[in-house]
């Protein structure tokens, strides 16, 4: 198909008007040859001379310039308003407008502000291109009220639209998360390190003024695999949002065994030892001190270098089932104790079993130590 310049491809209205045009260029051409070869006899005859002497010199070109059709030869310019259509144009906004593709001059400003705000379609996506064909452009003048035929078109075979977009990188994406983090993180520098972070290779935003915000991803520990989303806002609008996970690892000092621990061992210094270990690897009930063992028996087997947890662990029964304790009972006036027997093994603090030996009833009380429960009224 061949550019649209006011000839084939056009509706039949406007190459009827392109046909008149022609034709009354034609009869001017004529008339104007006609018209030059009747001067150029009259300027070489004998007459002409006889005439010339009599009227002047300037009367005789005021004659002249009236034998010239200089009035028709200007009727033939076109005066129609000129839309003349790139063959690609970069626009920025979300619809294509008929001013941001094409050149419009009209004699009339309020159309040519009419043709040049006139919606041509939707834009394509930030760095993206959409063609356009000729014959959807004249559907679209048309659908605006916009006649063809009077309208001085020039356009190309295919229009070529692209949007301007922000390319942000992941590399720069990349570094946003790790300041994020940097300024959250809880740990000492010199013990936590962001070995690695995951997130989309490019963004692709429509261009405008940028700003952007990371949001952690729920309750957010900043240590092992932490996800967070990275949301793009342009002149104020939020764009696109993209996720992000960050890995953190985190060394910090554990307990472990130094030797293997039987079931109801009862923990000495010399039995565990500190141990530096990345704590994003590690369950998070480890225990971290040594004060937090020694003196607490293994509930069951642990084995050498294992890391001490607190499930594994627990402090010692001061009474067992069988034993004979105090029971002291008080109020706030008053204080009463009595034997009882412990129906239960239980720990300082613990709420126990114990069955008071006068009475012969049982009652729940509180360890104080191996030889004291209490009971509050």
């Amino acid at each position: 198909m061949a550019p649209f310049n006011g000839a084939g491809g056009i509706p039949p209205s406007l190459r009827a008007h392109d046909d008149s045009v022609s034709r009354t260029d034609a009869i001017i051409r004529g008339k104007m040859e006609q018209t030059m070869t009747t001067t150029k006899k009259t300027m070489t005859s004998p007459a002409f001379d006889r005439m010339l002497q009599r009227v002047g010199v300037g009367a005789m070109v005021v004659v002249l310039c009236w034998m010239l059709p200089w009035g028709r030869v200007s009727a033939g310019a076109d005066d129609r308003p000129l839309v003349r259509v790139r063959a690609a144009s970069e626009i920025e906004g979300d619809r294509i407008l008929l001013g941001d593709i094409a050149v419009i001059e009209a004699a009339d400003p309020a159309l040519e502000h009419q043709l040049a705000h006139m919606a041509v379609g939707k834009a394509p996506l930030p760095g993206m291109v959409r063609t356009i064909d000729q014959q959807y452009l004249i559907t679209r003048l048309k659908q605006h009220r916009m006649d063809p035929g009077r309208l001085n078109l020039h356009l190309p075979e295919r229009i070529q639209v692209s949007r301007r977009a922000m390319r942000i990188a992941g590399e720069r994406i990349e570094a946003m998360v790790r300041r994020f983090l940097a300024g959250k993180m809880p740990w000492d520098p010199s013990d936590c390190r962001i070995t690695a972070v995951q997130t989309a290779s490019e963004v692709i935003l429509p261009s405008g003024r940028l700003t952007c915000r990371i949001v952690p991803s729920g309750n957010v520990k900043y240590m092992g695999s932490v996800p967070l989303s990275v949301v793009f806002d342009v002149d104020g609008h939020q764009e696109k949002k993209v996720w992000a996970t960050a890995t953190i690892e985190v060394m910090a000092e554990v307990v472990v065994a130094r030797k293997p621990l039987g079931r109801y061992k009862l923990i000495t210094a010399d039995d565990v030892a500190p141990r530096k270990m990345n704590l994003a690897r590690l369950p998070g009930n480890v225990i971290t001190t040594l004060d937090g063992v020694v003196g607490q028996r293994v509930k069951r087997t642990i084995a050498v270098n294992q890391v001490l947890r607190s499930d594994l662990i627990e402090l010692p029964p001061l009474v067992n089932r069988g034993d004979i304790v105090t029971i002291v009972a008080e109020t706030n006036n008053l204080q009463v104790s009595t034997l009882g027997e412990v129906q239960q093994k239980g720990c300082r603090g613990e709420r126990i079993r114990v069955e008071n030996l006068d009475s012969q009833k049982e009652v729940f009380a509180l360890v104080v130590d191996a030889q004291t429960v209490k009971v509050r009224f």
